[in-house]
């Protein structure tokens, strides 16, 4: 069984990570959340989803949402949307393909992995145990 989601067209790479990434505090994590967005193909459809998913936390496109306690650092994070939005509209041929690229190779290595573990993992092909049934007395 392949756990790999197909490639299309809105394929993310967060879609190839843990969730849980995305919505984290450590500050580690989500550096390496916003590095990944960063070479995402879909960073502008993301960031115009948080947009109209009024998102109020986690990372989106890159940027980090402070939650809705923050409000003024909310209405930047959204500001920040926006610019990803509009820079990805003027982004050179070669950057977009670059990302298509790395999206690629990322699930190709994610379909290999699973592939491997599958191949690895041991196989009931006897179906299901058998129960012995023990005669009462």
């Amino acid at each position: 069984m392949n756990n790999v989601r197909p490639l299309r067209a809105n394929t993310g790479l967060c879609q190839y990570e843990d969730v849980d990434n995305w919505f984290s505090r450590s500050p580690r994590i989500q550096r390496e959340a916003k590095a990944i967005c960063a070479n995402c193909p879909v960073i502008a459809t993301c960031a115009q989803r948080a947009l109209d998913l009024d998102a109020t936390n986690g990372i989106w496109a890159s940027v980090y949402l402070p939650g809705i306690g923050d409000a003024t650092g909310l209405e930047a994070a959204r500001e920040r949307l926006r610019d990803v939005i509009t820079r990805f509209q003027h982004q050179p041929a070669e950057l977009r393909q670059r990302s298509l690229r790395i999206r690629q190779a990322v699930h190709f290595a994610a379909t290999e992995r699973e592939r491997r573990s599958c191949a690895t993992r041991p196989s009931n092909t006897n179906g299901p145990a058998a129960v012995t049934e023990k005669a009462s007395a």
